[in-house]
């Protein structure tokens, strides 16, 4: 399998095609990068992740275009 190595902050990564289509489909599911490599790494649960993404997604539609939205509204 193809790897291809970088730098993030400093230190060296290893990327495979494989971790390439499983953050590809991450990303798909509304993560953010860093969010999505979080989750790879095991360092965040995918399912807790994507429903927060969900919530912030929706709640940004809702909100689109209105004004005066209280602070102490939170979605959940």
């Amino acid at each position: 399998m193809a790897q291809k190595s970088f730098k993030v902050d400093g230190e060296s990564v290893t990327f495979t095609a494989e971790d390439a289509a499983e953050l590809n489909r991450l990303i798909g599911r509304g993560l953010n990068n860093l969010t999505a490599m979080a989750v790879m790494d095991g360092k965040l649960d995918q399912g807790f992740e994507v429903t927060q993404a969900e919530i912030e997604r929706k709640a940004q539609k809702w909100g689109k275009g209105r004004k005066n939205i209280p602070k102490a509204l939170v979605p959940g």
